[in-house]
């Protein structure tokens, strides 16, 4: 049914703002549904990446060093999947993800090397993040690399676990106001239908 008046055109533009509203709501949600997600695996990473350093100070370069920097190094990935299949279909961390992953990857070869795994990385990428680390330009060993590749991707996990949380924030508010424009559109439709 085509609209033919003023009040039929309001009407139709009012249905097309419920709808898209609705479903603009259902996408936030699922968004802070899977970017909570996200924040437990950075979480988990920043735990196993801050065991490595507590491995690493005391002196312990073996597999379990090893095996806590391999579960660092599979959260960024684990997010970036969930964003892509899951729900919602957005993906606000990919290049967060894909930074971080690249970290865990380095911090987990040369923790391999450590613990007499060889898991090798492209030398050019290495010294690239390496280099611009005060910590690891004046390291002297092989240890002394090993922690500032941690430290940095700690670092760069918790920054982002950061910015998933203060994301998290401000979609529940865009949620919360988009909840209250779902709770009114109805009132307002039936004042454009009583006249």
């Amino acid at each position: 049914m085509a609209a033919t008046d003023a009040r039929g055109v309001a009407a139709a533009a009012m249905n097309t703002t419920a709808r898209k509203a609705a479903s603009t709501s259902r996408v936030i949600a699922d968004l802070v549904d899977e970017l909570t997600i996200c924040r437990g695996y950075y979480t988990t990473m920043v735990e196993s990446l801050s065991g490595v350093l507590v491995d690493f100070r005391a002196g312990q370069f073996d597999n379990g060093a090893l095996e806590k920097a391999s579960k660092a190094g599979d959260q960024p990935m684990d997010c970036d999947k969930l964003l892509l299949q899951w729900n919602a279909h957005k993906n606000p961390f990919s290049k967060e993800n894909g930074d971080n992953d690249k970290l865990a990857r380095l911090a987990v070869a040369i923790t391999s090397l450590l613990a007499r795994k060889h898991i090798v990385q492209p030398y050019d990428y290495c010294v690239g993040v390496l280099s611009a680390d005060p910590a690891a330009a004046n390291a002297t060993d092989a240890r002394g690399v090993a922690t500032a590749a941690v430290n940095i991707t700690a670092h760069k996990a918790a920054s982002t676990l950061q910015v998933i949380t203060h994301l998290i924030d401000k979609l529940n508010t865009c949620h919360e106001i988009y909840g209250f424009m779902e709770e009114k559109l109805p009132g307002v439709r039936t004042d454009f239908g009583a006249g």
